[in-house]
């Protein structure tokens, strides 16, 4: 198995436990999902607790998948991990990491680990596919992340972000 990673970083202007709270919100999922970007959450997480697990069916192209994942690791304010059980890939971990760069400061990262089926031949025909996908997810993500959370604080400050 080929195992590829991805990781992307956003600063947010508000206190560590702020951008982890925002993360256990009921609809962070869906308020983080890219317009257009066929995804349907059939059995939500109900926390973001070792051992949920949560039940999406997407459209990977024109193959429709089901993508079942489980938290794996929760170590608020810190990290939470989520892990796929069954799914479009061999493998897939994602974690969520949150390091308080200041008092009112946090970097949020998100660093993948995701084999893609076919070994080295599945990765060298579908990786850069795999990272054009997530390199704009994300850029949604933080987007989202860091004007929802600095909106609610009431600040507005220039965006920093680490690629």
């Amino acid at each position: 198995m080929t195992r590829q990673t991805f990781s992307r970083s956003v600063d947010i202007h508000a206190p560590i436990e702020a951008v982890f709270a925002w993360h256990e919100r009921p609809d962070a999922l869906r308020l983080l999902t890219p317009p257009g970007q066929r995804l349907i959450v059939l059995k939500p997480l109900a926390s973001l607790h070792v051992g949920q697990r949560a039940l999406l069916f997407a459209l990977a192209g024109l193959i429709p998948t089901l993508w079942y994942v489980e938290h794996v690791v929760y170590d608020p304010p810190h990290e939470f991990v989520d892990r796929q059980i069954l799914g479009p890939f061999w493998f897939w971990e994602h974690h969520h990491r949150f390091v308080a760069l200041d008092a009112q400061t946090t970097r949020l990262t998100d660093a993948i680990e995701y084999a893609l089926p076919g070994g080295k031949l599945g990765a060298w025909l579908g990786g850069r596919l795999v990272t054009a996908q997530l390199a704009r997810m994300f850029e949604h993500r933080h987007q989202v992340t860091r004007q929802a959370i600095e909106s609610a604080a009431g600040s507005n400050p220039e965006q920093k972000r680490i690629d």
